[in-house]
């Protein structure tokens, strides 16, 4: 099972949980922010970034930007 980790701006707070795949990983972390986040950017800017990994370390995959919906 992958597991996430999400990067909030500002303090840079980090949340991390263990997720089935990306979407169920967003839909736990749109729980514990109190708000509706996705990968949709709609023109916005971010102060949120996502990191997933499963058997490698985090740091070689790319962060992926979330945006507050």
């Amino acid at each position: 099972m992958p597991f996430y980790a999400i990067r909030i701006g500002g303090d840079w707070k980090t949340l991390s949980t263990v997720g089935k795949d990306r979407a169920d990983a967003l839909s736990q972390f749109s729980e514990m922010l109190g708000y509706k986040i996705s990968e949709n950017k709609n023109g916005r800017m971010t102060d949120l970034m996502m990191d997933e990994w499963d058997e490698n370390p985090h740091w070689l995959n790319p962060q992926i930007a979330i945006f507050r919906e």
